[in-house]
């Protein structure tokens, strides 16, 4: 894991957010080869370091998860960006997360 485990890291994600209200979504993804747990966050990005710095990112979006107990560990992966890009394309990161199969 990187700095701790699922709930570290998703503490972490959910700090870099002034998130809205409702706009933060927990959930577990059901009939992937991991058990996977997925973060949805909605709001104000105020972490803005990774994207070259800047001012706070408003209406923007984190789609995060975790995939559990894989050969090589846990594995993280983050999406970020404006909400509008991302909104539409939720369900189908969804399904890609849960084709996810690693070798070791």
């Amino acid at each position: 894991s990187v700095g701790g485990g699922v709930e570290a890291n998703f503490t972490r994600w959910e700090e870099q957010f002034e998130v809205t209200d409702g706009g933060k979504q927990m959930e577990n993804l059901e009939g992937g080869a991991y058990g996977t747990a997925m973060l949805i966050l909605r709001g104000k990005l105020m972490a803005t370091r990774s994207l070259g710095g800047g001012e706070p990112m408003e209406n923007w979006m984190l789609i995060g998860a975790c995939l559990q107990g894989t050969p090589l560990g846990d594995l993280y992966l983050k999406v970020l960006g404006p909400e509008t890009a991302l909104q539409d394309q939720l369900e189908a990161l969804r399904q890609a997360i849960l084709k996810i199969s690693i070798s070791a």
